[in-house]
């Protein structure tokens, strides 16, 4: 009897588990079909908005199924970010390493006990010729000779470190070897394949997401504004991984800040792969990275991946991070931007001309005199340049050929790494803006390589408002057109200051009014203020006879809000209050 139970209930388990095993195939069957739908029958792109009123979910829900790949990039792009190479992170760690054993063997740091005044930076044409660097700093000799012997230490093995940097077109992980030759058949190429686009479909450009016929990312703008911009290809030359690109830095409230100044790439025409370097997984939005930016030619990597590998090395505040994401991509030939800054015209010639081809490095001014301290150049074992030779810098904007400077890099990233505790008051001595905006420079300087910095003064942008004037942005020159009117010696005198001598303008950096497209109505509460009559008005009232928008051959204010409109309010069927406030602004100042 219990033998009878014993096979019985055996039976039944066996009839049990095979019952389990037909559910599981029919459920995987199902699943497979649905998968088999959704890849054959791609889903056309969509763009919603909530409909709440403190944040547009930007362009949440868009589907890029049965893209093609653009720019070479990773399609589809992986989840989590885009993992760094196994030759990157090795790089990454023997740097690290040697900044570490290459720091002032001392626990002092620099503390300025005096910073400079706005006199001090303020400009002079007429007397900065004879004026002398302005000297706030009490060194004490013990960390003077500290920080001098441990640079003369980094310096000498920094030229290694330079020649080892891995980038695409070198060595850099999976990614091929491009030949120059290579490089020139995928550039005739993309020009053909242009102007085949821009003559079947002069009509079709669509804007980001997809709207309309998904033959580039630019929206068809009306009289005031820009005519429609060059198509953008949308197929990669097999084979060739790209060597020079565009890279960006983002953290927090940034992240929607770096969508906006894309779109605004992307508008005008630029071909660019885009590299966005994220500073943590809390800035990571998968429906962010893995649908929208893709379709706008833009990776998205994480900082932390590197970070995470080292864990023993110092925390890095986010101002510190910009020269590591230019050492850290992948590209050999780099545009960086800020995350509030774009350019009005296509920048991808620049790589192409002078000064960039001659130089390798090219840096654009500030709106201040250098401030720094004489005791630097002692550290540094270079000599000092006249107070007139040059501004400060403004680093929004750089170009760099990792091929001529890697070592500059390498030299920039020792005065990051050390820049809070050290450097950053030496290289400024509490001028605003103090940072990393000088390291760059000063690592060509200390490494005899040779850079370009562009003469045309910075300008402002912004309006009055009751009086007063209030800024909004600034504009920085194109540095092509700069060198062609000032050469390798410029005028002798540091900026120039006459119009004659001033290139047109290429970029904006919005660094006071910052539009967040996933938090527009933040962004938007100062640009709603009105003036003593009650009305509206731009954002920018660049000067009184509008020659910032005649240089730019179109609107370049209302190009942008046609962007930020149609990101998140013309292709909806939703009225949010955001879009609604918007859409008034608008209508009434540019229509």
């Amino acid at each position: 009897m219990l033998l009878l139970f014993q096979r019985r209930r055996t039976r039944a388990y066996r009839a049990f588990l095979l019952s389990i095993v037909l559910g599981l195939v029919v459920i995987i069957a199902h699943v497979g079909a649905g998968l088999t739908r959704a890849v054959l029958i791609p889903s056309p792109p969509i763009i919603h908005v909530t409909g709440s009123s403190s944040s547009s979910s930007f362009l949440e829900g868009t589907r890029a199924a049965g893209r093609p790949s653009r720019y070479g990039l990773q399609h589809p792009p992986p989840k989590g970010g885009v993992p760094p190479s196994k030759e990157m992170l090795r790089y990454w760690k023997q740097l690290l390493q040697v900044m570490m054993d290459a720091g002032p063997k001392t626990m002092k740091e620099v503390v300025l006990q005096d910073i400079v005044t706005d006199d001090d930076v303020q400009p002079n044409p007429e007397l900065d010729r004879y004026r002398e660097r302005v000297d706030k700093v009490h060194l004490p000799d013990d960390l003077r000779d500290a920080m001098k012997a441990a640079h003369a230490d980094f310096v000498r093995v920094a030229r290694s470190l330079g020649q080892q940097l891995p980038y695409a077109g070198k060595t850099y992980g999976r990614r091929v070897e491009n030949s120059e030759a290579e490089a020139q058949a995928a550039a005739a190429d993309n020009e053909k394949q242009v102007e085949r686009r821009l003559k079947m479909d002069a009509e079709g450009r669509a804007q980001v997401g997809g709207r309309g016929k998904a033959t580039g990312f630019v929206t068809k703008t009306r009289a005031k504004a820009k005519p429609e911009a060059t198509a953008v290809t949308t197929k990669a030359t097999p084979g060739v991984v790209p060597t020079r690109g565009i890279v960006m830095t983002a953290g927090g409230k940034y992240v929607g800040i770096a969508v906006t100044s894309i779109m605004m790439l992307r508008r005008n025409g630029s071909q660019l792969p885009v590299q966005l370097f994220l500073d943590s997984d809390s800035d990571y939005d998968a429906n962010l990275c893995e649908t929208v930016l893709p379709a706008l030619g833009t990776e998205c990597h994480l900082m932390q991946r590197f970070w995470e590998t080292t864990p023993w090395m110092p925390p890095l505040a986010r101002f510190q991070f910009k020269v590591f994401s230019i050492l850290l991509s992948s590209f050999q030939e780099v545009l960086f931007f800020d995350a509030d800054c774009w350019p009005i015209h296509n920048p991808d010639a620049l790589f192409d001309a002078a000064p960039f081809r001659t130089h390798g490095l090219v840096t654009w001014p500030d709106f201040w005199l250098s401030s720094t301290a004489p005791v630097l150049y002692d550290i540094l074992d270079v000599r000092p340049p006249r107070l007139a030779e040059r501004h400060s810098s403004e680093s929004g904007v750089l170009l760099y050929d990792k091929a001529r400077h890697g070592t500059s890099l390498v030299m920039a990233a020792y005065y990051n790494f050390y820049g809070p505790s050290h450097y950053y008051p030496l290289l400024s001595q509490g001028a605003l803006g103090q940072g990393d905006k000088e390291t760059f420079l000063h690592g060509a300087m200390v490494m005899g390589n040779p850079f370009y910095a562009v003469h045309t003064p910075i300008g402002i942008l912004g309006r009055w408002i009751n009086g007063t004037f209030i800024g909004a942005a600034m504009r920085q020159a194109d540095p092509s057109e700069d060198y062609r009117l000032h050469g390798d010696g410029g005028d002798g005198d540091g900026n120039s200051h006459g119009d004659n001598m001033r290139a047109r303008w290429m970029f904006v950096h919005h660094n006071i009014f910052k539009i967040d497209l996933r938090h527009l109505a933040a962004s938007m509460r100062g640009v709603y203020a009105r003036n003593e009559q009650g009305s509206l008005s731009r954002l920018w009232q660049a000067d009184d006879d509008d020659s910032f928008n005649r240089d730019a051959g179109y609107d370049v204010e209302r190009a942008m809000w046609d962007e930020v409109r149609g990101a998140v309010c013309t292709h909806t069927f939703l009225t949010s209050r955001e879009c609604a406030d918007l859409e008034a602004y608008y209508k009434t100042v540019f229509l």
